[in-house]
């Protein structure tokens, strides 16, 4: 069975999701964004939700959604699916959406800070605008908070408060299931080379944005996964 539906951007809030399944049939996989994000959905019976774990990195979890609820909270604020359970393939498309996930961003500052100000200029809510923002961070592998206020113009009001805002709240995102302790003294080296990386970032020595995306995906990776162990640790560099 195979299925398309074409939904424009306004509408879309309109359209809801639901997965009834079983023992049989707990699962069904998840691509967005023209398959740059991949996930595997699983049922969790007791309490119905979906444990949505990351297929292109060792099934990490990245998030938990209902089982049922908007359409736009099942596709993460991309603007294309294609979903797959067992032999049943059905193809989502936004039609008419304001920010231009099309167009490939240069993963830099300056690209990064030039592109914000366009969306904004075209008049896009700002909770709109932080959201489909944030989603970039999965698809480009990077960190808002990476910024520094020297990295954008503060002449407009309005575009310096909403960065700030975006760079604090860039900073307390994390996956809503987090390591357990056990993987976090596994990961405890890791966590500390990228919190040593990320000090030395904000001190100019080096530039995150020039790491592989590779390297950068594992940065996102360590910091949503182990917020509370790396913010301890990149703090405790910071007070000394």
């Amino acid at each position: 069975m195979y299925g398309e539906l074409s939904i424009p951007q306004d509408k879309v809030d309109d359209y809801t999701y639901e997965f009834v399944g079983d023992d049989n049939n707990d699962r069904f996989t998840l691509q967005l964004d023209s398959n740059r994000l991949v996930y595997m959905c699983v049922l969790r019976h007791e309490d119905h939700q979906l444990v949505v774990r990351n297929q292109r990195d060792r099934l990490s979890v990245v998030d938990q959604i209902p089982t049922e609820g908007k359409l736009s909270d099942l596709l993460m604020n991309t603007n294309s699916a294609l979903i797959k359970n067992r032999n049943h393939r059905w193809r989502i498309q936004i039609e008419g959406t304001t920010l231009s996930h099309e167009v490939e961003l240069n993963v830099d500052a300056a690209s990064l800070v030039a592109f914000a100000e366009e969306q904004m200029q075209k008049g896009m809510e700002i909770d709109e605008l932080g959201q489909h923002l944030m989603a970039l961070e999965q698809k480009y592998h990077f960190q808002w908070f990476w910024l520094s206020e020297d990295d954008w113009s503060h002449d407009n009001p309005v575009f310096d408060m909403f960065m700030k805002q975006l760079c604090a709240f860039s900073y307390v995102s994390q996956n809503p299931v987090q390591a357990d302790a056990l993987m976090a003294r596994n990961y405890k080296r890791k966590i500390r080379r990228y919190s040593s990386m990320l000090k030395a970032h904000k001190r100019g020595e080096l530039n995150l944005f020039e790491e592989s995306d590779e390297v950068r995906a594992e940065y996102l990776r360590i910091f949503q996964g182990f917020h509370q162990p790396f913010v301890e640790a990149f703090e405790k560099e910071e007070e000394e």
